[in-house]
């Protein structure tokens, strides 16, 4: 990812953040820390077809306030709103293959996502909200 021509995001020291991570911590939370921001995004499945998508960024404070960077703000969550349309349809494809009469074993068939899902299940139970399947 090229620079925003902004201030890195600090470590705790106090030096430059200078590294890209784009890491899945559950399943469905996505963590992006780019240099200058950190994208935080949760994916929930709303029925077999569909997900919705719930996303944030974080800036250094003197970016995240001043009006002078509206617009960067602005334009850095446009990037992220289209990269997260693109994962949802990617992640609707894959619900909606978990429930299709030709899945098999394989990449992204049940054998391979009961985990990813089981793993959701305990997360939402976690929080405390219902099951997907006890709606």
């Amino acid at each position: 990812y090229g620079s925003l021509g902004v201030p890195d995001l600090k470590t705790r020291d106090g030096q430059p953040f200078d590294c890209n991570i784009i890491v899945s911590l559950y399943p469905n939370l996505y963590v992006s820390l780019i240099e200058e921001h950190l994208h935080l995004t949760i994916v929930n499945p709303v029925d077999k077809d569909g997900v919705s998508a719930e996303s944030a960024s974080y800036f250094d404070r003197e970016i995240a306030t001043s009006p002078e960077y509206n617009e960067l703000r602005s334009l850095v969550e446009a990037g992220w709103a289209s990269a997260g349309e693109e994962d949802a349809e990617i992640i609707a494809a894959i619900h909606a293959a978990r429930s299709s009469p030709v899945s098999a074993p394989g990449y992204y068939a049940p054998f391979w996502d009961r985990p990813h899902y089981s793993f959701t299940q305990q997360v939402v139970l976690d929080l405390g909200l219902k099951r997907s399947d006890e709606r």
